[in-house]
């Protein structure tokens, strides 16, 4: 009797476990058809069942926003239960949410602890995450040499930021000898990836001229690729390329476009070379109250440059000019403020 009760709950597993796994699945490709009702649904029911990966999908779900109202302290609620059964992607989702302080207190030291579990699995994030720690010495001592051995063992993993940041380690010689050759490599490998900061990387390292040939040509092909994935410093150089027709035709209207899309983003550097287009006119009609407005958005930075600019240009306005400069560099803050 024992055994064939056994044997029955033995069979019953069998048949649930592949039910389960196509639920998961099930909601898994309506989340990626951005079908989040049918996949809120599915990862719901399968959470609340214990289903770690589903856990820790059903907090991505409400860290997004995804199909429900964006609540952090449901999505911590998630990863946690997850995390506890020792499932990687939440280990590392909390810790994230320990170090940006989001829903918890911020705490560098926990955010470490669940890195550290994370990482210990093998999972590529999370060692690039706990490498990032030790580079910036957040809940543990600075230390160069593990940020780039566990840089190094996610970059094995093809993971592009952790392959980026070995490039910046060797460029910059930190914890290993300077050497541009292997930063090269290392942005490359990422840059091809398609991660933004390595291919700007790439642009910098051909208009410098170092760990390759100085090609302009090369290093507008890199600006370019990160600067349309939104990237605003590859914007803000190929402003600054068009503006001085440095490997492209000089054109003072593709100078303006690019100095505005960085310095919509914030971009401090940015917003003064298009202040200083509108104060000579150039891509532009001249116009000093524009002109005002982006050296002032920039001098709240700390930009210098900004500020004497700012300055400078205020000598050429009337005081009515200078009061709608200022009442458009507040609204443009208070409209950017949580961006």
């Amino acid at each position: 009797m024992i055994r064939t009760i056994a044997i029955g709950f033995l069979l019953a597993l069998l048949v649930a476990m592949p039910a389960r796994a196509q639920n998961f699945q099930r909601g898994l490709a309506a989340y990626e058809l951005d079908d989040y009702e049918t996949a809120l649904k599915e990862f719901a029911l399968l959470a609340h069942r214990g289903l770690a990966k589903a856990q820790h999908n059903l907090g991505l779900m409400y860290q997004n926003g995804h199909g429900l109202k964006r609540d952090d302290a449901k999505a911590v609620q998630w990863y946690r239960r997850a995390a506890r059964q020792g499932y990687a992607p939440a280990q590392n989702k909390l810790g994230v949410m320990y170090r940006r302080g989001l829903a918890v207190s911020k705490d560098y030291g926990l955010a470490v602890k669940w890195y550290l579990r994370a990482a210990a699995q093998g999972y590529a994030i999370a060692q690039y995450n706990l490498g990032f720690m030790y580079d910036n010495g957040w809940g543990v001592k600075r230390d160069d040499a593990t940020a780039i051995k566990l840089f190094r063992l996610a970059a094995a993993q093809g993971y592009a930021p952790a392959q980026n940041n070995l490039g910046v380690k060797h460029h910059r010689g930190e914890g290993v000898p300077r050497d541009d050759d292997e930063a090269v490599k290392w942005y490359r490998r990422a840059a091809r990836q398609d991660y933004a900061l390595a291919q700007f990387n790439m642009g910098e390292m051909h208009r410098r001229g170092m760990g390759v040939p100085q090609d302009w040509d090369q290093a507008e092909k890199w600006y370019r690729k990160a600067a349309r994935q939104s990237y605003a410093d590859a914007q803000g150089r190929l402003g600054r390329m068009y503006a001085q027709g440095q490997g492209v035709s000089r054109d003072d209207r593709q100078a303006v476009k690019w100095y505005r899309l960085a310095a919509r983003q914030g971009n401090a550097k940015a917003q003064v070379n298009l202040a200083v287009m509108y104060a000579k006119g150039q891509g532009v009609p001249r116009d000093y109250v524009q002109a005002y407005m982006w050296f002032s958005l920039a001098a709240v930075q700390g930009d210098k440059k900004g500020a004497q600019n700012r300055d400078q240009a205020a000598k050429l306005m009337t005081s009515q000019q200078i009061v709608e400069a200022q009442k458009l560099a507040q609204e443009w803050r208070a409209k950017h403020k949580n961006k």
